[in-house]
């Protein structure tokens, strides 16, 4: 949780923004008003918003579809928000939880339960926060550590394959034309592989292995200039 925590307060009237204003405003959150649903989503889609206080009987669109609306993108699935409204039904508290709230107040709204509700479901956000921000760290690590593994390996690999070429150049050295024999096989051995649909991890055995099928040449004793 910030040092000040992000509280949208979003209703029609201002006369009530103002009054759960005055309720918040000493317990040291931050304070932001939206009197309409558009003034609001674009609010959320700018700010990072801790906590909304949500009125439900709105003109245009209704603090359900709001709802819905927030709801909507990964950033804000986990943000609290807290419906206040003077609608008793259980209908309406069911259609409320359905549309995505985490909590309801009831209007005239009791200024110690919105203290209590508010402080519980920030503290619930800044302990999923924290998670989010472990989680993130945990990846970026793995990432990171996944990262330097292939390089090592690209490196393990590059100095094997350039033993196998100098083991090609030693044949060379005894009959060029048996060096170049090898390079040519390993070139048409992945490729066929290629062609034939073998996996990646063969194919790259058969681009290792197939240059050193004529390697035993170099031990076979050379006279005038040609090998047996």
């Amino acid at each position: 949780m910030k040092d000040k925590p992000v509280i949208l307060i979003i209703d029609d009237q201002v006369q009530n923004i103002e009054l759960l204003e005055a309720y918040l405003a000493p317990g040291g959150y931050e304070i932001i008003m939206a009197f309409n649903r558009k003034d609001a989503l674009n609010i959320i889609a700018a700010n990072q918003i801790d906590l909304i206080l949500l009125d439900v009987m709105m003109p245009g669109m209704d603090g359900f579809e709001v709802t819905r609306r927030v709801r909507q993108g990964e950033k804000n699935r986990l943000l609290p928000i807290i419906l206040v409204t003077a609608l008793k039904e259980k209908e309406d508290w069911v259609k409320g939880i359905e549309a995505g709230c985490d909590d309801f107040i009831s209007k005239p709204v009791d200024k110690l339960e919105l203290l209590a509700r508010v402080h519980s479901l920030l503290k619930a956000k800044a302990f999923n926060d924290s998670m989010l921000n472990y989680r993130t760290e945990l990846e970026s690590e793995v990432t990171a550590r996944t990262e330097q593994l292939k390089q090592s390996l690209q490196r393990i690999k590059t100095a094997l394959l350039h033993t196998i070429y100098r083991l090609s150049m030693a044949s060379e050295y005894k009959d060029e034309e048996t060096g170049a024999h090898i390079k040519r096989v390993r070139r048409y051995s992945t490729a066929i592989a290629r062609k034939m649909g073998t996996d990646e991890n063969t194919v790259e055995t058969i681009l290792y292995a197939a240059p050193m099928h004529d390697l035993g040449k170099i031990g076979i004793q050379a006279r005038k200039g040609n090998l047996f």
